[in-house]
């Protein structure tokens, strides 16, 4: 990147550019006035001239003085080149990153379930399973998140009667363990980096039991842990007017919140703990059995993907 610029006419005229490269993270550029004295013109032939000159390729600078040129923690550079007649030329070159490192988690957790339905009165288990995800800056779209939320509720269902949908009949279920499947899908714009995040929500829910899965569209907000931290802190929040499926329809709300323990200075690798307090409620709009309530302590373990910051 730095070298030895050389004369063709002499050796007293032979220039020696000293290598200078400072590395600023997070900082603010000073002020070097870099206007491209001979943009769009190619740069001038750095042989030996009458006057000294300087140049400074053009690049993208804002208001604040922070390099926005690429994301993904990319390296942006500013070369300048002084010099004139037979003395030294000075080649600088400033190699700058803005310290944007898009935060790219997964966890997987696993924990109790408290749970109320039509099959179920507060029943619950060690048998709850969770996979969460968030993605910052996807396609180098800064301030762009898309989250995904898995959860797996399982509960044990007692022998007993139960009203089908619709509320016509009452039939005898044997015992069994019921599975709720859901995916959470959300994407929003940050207000700020960390949150919170406004967003767009899409739920599809099945279950094993004897009612239909359902989906709808929501709305969402979150705050997403910092993962470059020692401890941080999270939380999601949505708000589904109306989950169809089968005939019947749900107003849900759904929530997580917990906290994030970094183990990078332990395993010297980007792994956390998580714990996390989450649940799902959602009440009967149109022939739904019942109102259905999950509640879940989780603990987990995830990776930030991009290396320790």
């Amino acid at each position: 990147m730095l070298g030895t610029v050389a004369s063709s006419e002499s050796a007293a005229c032979r220039w020696v550019a000293p290598p200078f490269a400072r590395v600023l993270d997070n900082t603010r550029l000073p002020d070097l006035h870099a206007r491209p004295d001979y943009s769009p013109d190619p740069p001038p032939n750095v042989l030996p001239t009458p006057a000294p000159y300087s140049w400074n390729p053009v690049f993208p600078i804002d208001r604040a003085g922070r390099i926005h040129d690429r994301s993904d923690g990319a390296v942006s550079s500013i070369v300048t080149i002084s010099g004139g007649g037979c003395a030294p030329a000075h080649v600088a070159v400033l190699v700058y990153g803005d310290g944007f490192r898009p935060q790219r988690g997964l966890a997987i957790s696993y924990g109790q379930s408290n749970t109320h339905d039509e099959l179920s009165d507060g029943n619950g288990d060690f048998s709850t399973v969770t996979a969460h995800a968030e993605v910052e800056a996807p396609l180098r779209l800064r301030g762009v998140w898309i989250s995904t939320d898995f959860r797996s509720v399982g509960y044990r269902h007692v022998a007993g009667e139960v009203t089908d949908v619709g509320g016509a009949t009452q039939t005898f279920r044997p015992a069994f363990d019921v599975r709720d499947d859901s995916i959470e899908i959300r994407s929003g714009y940050a207000l700020q980096r960390f949150g919170p995040v406004l967003e767009l929500a899409y739920l599809n829910a099945a279950t094993n039991a004897y009612r239909p899965g359902v989906s709808g569209t929501g709305i969402a907000a979150e705050v997403p842990p910092a993962l470059g931290e020692a401890l941080s802190a999270f939380g999601a929040f949505s708000y589904y007017p109306n989950l169809t499926g089968g005939g019947v329809a749900y107003g849900a709300v759904r929530y997580r919140f917990g906290g994030v323990l970094s183990l990078a200075p332990v395993f010297g690798q980007p792994y956390y703990l998580e714990l996390s307090y989450l649940g799902d409620h959602r009440w009967n709009r149109s022939n739904a059995p019942s109102a259905i309530s999950y509640r879940s302590v989780m603990l987990g373990i995830g990776y930030r993907f991009g290396g320790i910051p």
